[in-house]
């Protein structure tokens, strides 16, 4: 586990480092620019500014981050890249600050999408200005480069994303929910809307207004694949990404209104064997059976399967041991349940509990999940079908 959490503090610093470093040097360019150009800027950035505000405040957010996405690729298109990388940056300074939570910027992960941005922007740009140059003698050479930037832009931003939650998860990188073919459909749609965007407000900045209809008819086109995007398939629980998309979203609520939110890690015992003896489709039945009754048990609160075998739920305004207690009743449902496989034979399933809670146990988001993950490893030391949940040691 630490040697994992050292990898990914060095592919975050990285990334990072190598995002500070470009806009570094495109800051030298920045003089250069007309009043009108900073005009653009102005403009745009408070556009991308107003939707991080939203994405901070609203539920249903995975639409307007998709939105932003688009928005992040029409500037790219608009804009000269030194500004592309000042619009980032200042945006989300901006945007921390109306959403009070400047301070905790590193934990919810804003700085690494930013820094992923930029650097996939830098090739993107790179891209576009190499193939309009091979291709300048013809009239709509302007148009045709972007094409290729946009795939660029997009497989990018999606190789970077898709490493860190490789590492992250601890999974191998083609087993990542974000290479799914359905998400890359998506992202592409959403880059070519933004291409379109970019188009049309280089044509003239006016007609922009215009795209307000279309806007509002694919936010509702894509509500139903928002749901699509976030549920795994097997269980029909919210996956990984929902989670990692949301998680911090909770705990800055969770600090703001001084409320209890708990962290349940639940892995179920020994399901490869279950795989090697009766055969994969019986084990997803077991996964199946353990999913149903998580989610008969949470009522309001959140189900994630984190990947595999094992599951997460995130459980808000409880006391702590309201939590164990709710934990253990869910071990025991499981542990007596009869899961009936395809030759008809009954079998028992158990998992290992594993519980933290904030602000009891940690003070970051980071530190609860570690927490929790540590708890069910106890679990699991201690002969598994157990709840363990975490206790500071007294000095």
């Amino acid at each position: 586990m630490k040697m994992y959490n050292n990898i990914l503090s060095f592919y975050i610093t990285t990334c990072l480092s190598i995002a500070i470093i470009i806009s570094v040097i495109s800051a030298s360019h920045l003089q250069f620019f007309q009043l009108t150009t900073w005009l653009h800027f102005g403009l745009w950035t408070f556009i991308i500014v107003l939707i991080r505000i939203v994405i901070h405040y609203f539920e249903s957010k995975k639409i307007e981050k998709r939105l932003l996405s688009s928005v992040e690729f029409a500037v790219l298109i608009i804009l000269p890249f030194p500004l592309f990388c000042l619009l980032q940056l200042l945006s989300l300074f901006i945007s921390n600050i109306f959403n009070y939570d400047f301070k905790t910027s590193f934990q919810n992960r804003d700085h690494l999408k930013v820094a992923i941005v930029i650097i996939s922007g830098l090739c993107a740009a790179s891209v576009y200005s190499y193939v309009q140059g091979l291709i300048d003698f013809l009239s709509f050479a302007r148009t045709l480069a972007i094409i290729p930037t946009a795939f660029i832009f997009v497989l990018m931003k999606l190789f970077l994303l898709t490493t860190f939650l490789s590492i992250e998860q601890n999974i191998p990188f083609n087993n990542v929910n974000t290479l799914n073919s359905n998400v890359l459909l998506v992202e592409l749609l959403m880059i070519g809307f933004g291409a379109l965007v970019g188009g049309i407000y280089l044509l003239d900045p006016s007609l922009i207004l215009i795209l307000i209809i279309p806007i509002l008819l694919l936010k509702k086109l894509l509500n139903s694949e928002e749901k699509l995007a976030y549920i795994d398939g097997k269980t029909g629980l919210y996956n990984y990404r929902f989670f990692d998309e949301n998680i911090n979203k909770h705990f800055l609520q969770a600090v703001k209104r001084k409320e209890q939110l708990s962290i349940i890690f639940a892995d179920m015992d020994y399901l490869r064997h279950i795989n090697n003896k009766y055969g994969h489709v019986n084990g997803d039945k077991a996964l199946q059976s353990v999913a149903k009754i998580i989610m008969e048990s949470i009522e309001n609160h959140i189900a994630v399967r984190f990947g595999g075998e094992e599951f997460v739920l995130v459980i808000s305004k409880l006391p702590k041991q309201e939590v164990i207690t709710l934990a253990e009743q869910i071990r025991k449902k499981v542990e007596r349940a009869k899961i009936t496989l395809d030759n008809g034979k009954k079998i028992h399933v158990t998992i290992s509990v594993g519980v933290a809670s904030f602000p009891d146990d940690a003070n970051s988001i980071n530190q609860l999940i570690f927490y929790a993950d540590k708890a069910v490893y106890m679990a699991k030391n201690k002969g598994r079908n157990i709840v363990c949940h975490y206790e500071k040691r007294k000095t």
